[in-house]
């Protein structure tokens, strides 16, 4: 379960229940981790020769409000603290950590959980640096730099697979001070007798970038001033629906969904990968057209014009769009849709999702009259137009077949035929803004065309004969 999301369009990172970190996106959302799969950035509390996770602590409180979210916890007579947001527009995961109460000697343990460039194998290298006083974990030209403002009081590396790191370098509340590891690597710093102290995660392309932010970062008054900036971007940016706490948080976390690029993945919780080995982080055209359809709804237009002229850019000659992308925009997401489905009566894509942009972008423009993308993009909309006009059996003036919308089925299917529809109207219309009577008069006819069909036959798959009637659905085996 993930009960914390924060992302600024670049770094993304999911909190389980413990408040621990699971995933971790940079700079794209969805394509790019830096976790380890089933792994935890786990946090730890060292009191007087005592030591925790906070997994071993029951009574604690996890919130998330906003773009900030917070852990109340206490532990052998200590009052725990944690505030953490991600920072506009710096890719760096900032955290205030306050931990007050008894008398004693107190260490806070940040264990380390990085695999690097979605790639399990190994190849990472953590250091720490003496010079800036923080440690590094990279590969290529992915760079994480984890300090404080705080010195840390004592740091670790070493091999995961090993377990040197975790759990016996940790939980003795000394670290071994092995300054570098090399291959599947994890990492550990701690921060001694806070009492508070601001910890922070930098994401960067190289190493003086990252060297550069943490330098900055360690002046206290630059990193207090950025997180209550952070902080108070997002709350301006839901504050049209303050007094609808569901709504304006859900706001944030759509927006958050929304990569810098304008991709919109499905889910960036890679929980699933226990059941299919692999995840959610892939861009389905139909599913962010939704997302940007409930945002336009909203009025966030200059968040959802990254998504259209991005999607836009992913359709092929032939007018259509596959099942899923990657977040960057490339083609070649995981498929279970065979290409031996290719014919003359069936394509293996979703024509939904080819329709569901369409109107999605007629949503769009009704609302914010954006002629300077529609000049940018109308090409593509007449080829996804005459695409779904061409994709027709001419007996049954109906789509042909395609997969549904739970990407199980190869047939002809109510939703899609509906979405259709919706689509070459909408495609109608956006023609008749710019004086094309002749395609907008085409689309339009073909859409009726479907919508009379809608009451006579339909779906024809393994399933039977589907007929669809006034009187309701009936299907025959």
């Amino acid at each position: 379960m993930r009960t914390v999301f924060l992302s600024n369009g670049s770094l993304a990172v999911l909190y389980d229940e413990n408040y621990y970190m699971r995933d971790v996106y940079y700079p794209l959302l969805g394509q790019h981790h830096h976790h380890s799969f089933g792994g935890r950035f786990k946090i730890g509390i060292w009191h007087d020769g005592k030591f925790t996770w906070l997994e071993g602590i029951g009574n604690k409180e996890i919130r998330l409000s906003g773009s900030k979210a917070e852990l109340h916890a206490q532990w052998d007579g200590l009052e725990i603290h944690m505030e953490d947001t991600v920072l506009i527009p710096q890719p760096v995961l900032a955290r205030h950590v306050s931990i007050r109460g008894g008398p004693g000697f107190v260490r806070v343990i940040f264990y380390h959980d990085f695999k690097l460039n979605d790639y399990e194998a190994g190849g990472d290298t953590a250091f720490y640096d003496p010079s800036l006083d923080a440690v590094f974990h990279y590969k290529g030209t992915t760079w994480f730099g984890i300090a404080s403002t705080n010195p840390i009081y004592e740091y670790t590396t070493g091999r995961r697979d090993l377990n040197v790191v975790l759990p016996p370098d940790c939980e003795d509340g000394v670290l071994s001070k092995n300054p570098i590891a090399q291959g599947s690597v994890a990492s550990a710093m701690s921060i001694a007798s806070p009492p508070e102290f601001y910890y922070f995660i930098v994401a960067g392309d190289n190493y003086e970038r990252v060297m550069r932010m943490i330098i900055e970062l360690r002046d206290r008054n630059n990193v207090e001033t950025y997180f209550r900036r952070s902080v108070n971007y997002w709350s301006n940016v839901a504050s049209e629906y303050s007094d609808d706490e569901l709504a304006s948080q859900s706001i944030v976390v759509l927006l958050g969904h929304v990569g810098t690029n304008g991709s919109i993945p499905a889910s960036l919780d890679t929980s699933i990968i226990k059941f299919n080995l692999d995840t959610y982080g892939y861009l389905w055209p139909r599913d962010a057209a939704f997302a940007a359809m409930a945002l336009d709804m909203a009025g966030y237009y200059t968040f959802t014009k990254k998504f259209y002229s991005l999607v836009f850019k992913l359709f092929g000659r032939e007018g259509f769009l596959f099942q899923k992308y990657n977040p960057s925009g490339t083609w070649g997401g995981s498929t279970w849709h065979p290409w031996t489905a290719r014919s003359r009566k069936s394509l293996n894509i979703q024509e939904d999702e080819t329709a569901t942009v369409i109107y999605a972008f007629w949503h769009y423009f009704q609302r914010t009259r954006d002629y300077d993308l529609l000049r940018e993009v109308y090409d593509v909309i007449t080829r996804a137009a005459n695409f779904m006009t061409n994709f027709r059996d001419e007996k049954l003036k109906l789509p042909l077949e395609s997969y549904d919308l739970w990407e199980e089925r190869l047939g002809v299917h109510t939703y899609t035929v509906a979405s259709v529809y919706a689509g070459l109207l909408a495609a109608s219309n956006l023609a008749k803004m710019l004086g094309e009577y002749e395609s907008a008069s085409k689309w339009e006819e073909t859409a009726w065309r479907f919508e009379r069909q809608l009451g006579t036959t339909y779906s024809i798959g393994r399933g039977g004969a589907c007929f669809i009637g006034l009187s309701g659905l009936m299907m025959v085996r």
